[in-house]
């Protein structure tokens, strides 16, 4: 049986805490996470709302990211982890996903997340987070 490419799941994008020249551990507790399209194929994470492209880790296994995945954890670069179990999307979040999903098969490219600092990062995601609550209220 054939593994889908695209996955549709709630996963962190953070950078990586670097504790000592062995340790590293990845930043949950400052980052919140997000829902994103995974691309197996090309390792990548799509975010559905920024629609900002991540390198994606497949494991926070320190050995494993220490081994394989070092050059894309330095200076503070933020990448997808996944970290969390599936919730229920919005059909709005469904439907934007289908659309990226769409993009990607089509090989289009997305920017790229890190061009921006850790700190706007965190402005951006606030201040679409407050957008939100406020359509939220207005529909109710």
């Amino acid at each position: 049986m054939k593994e889908n490419r695209f996955e549709i799941v709630c996963i962190y994008i953070c950078p990586f805490i670097f504790v000592n020249e062995i340790n590293v551990l990845p930043n949950f507790s400052d980052y919140p996470v997000r829902n994103c399209v995974i691309d197996k194929e090309k390792n990548i994470v799509i975010d559905i709302e920024t629609e900002q492209q991540y390198d994606f880790l497949p494991t926070v296994s320190r050995l494993f990211v220490l081994t394989k995945f070092k050059d894309k954890i330095k200076d503070g670069k933020r990448v997808g982890v996944k970290g969390m179990p599936s919730k229920t999307f919005t059909l709005d979040e469904i439907e934007k996903s289908k659309k990226i999903i769409k993009r990607l098969q089509n090989g289009e490219k997305f920017i790229d997340g890190n061009l921006i600092s850790n700190e706007d990062y965190l402005k951006l995601i606030s201040k679409e987070e407050i957008e939100d609550n406020v359509k939220q209220k207005k529909l109710k």
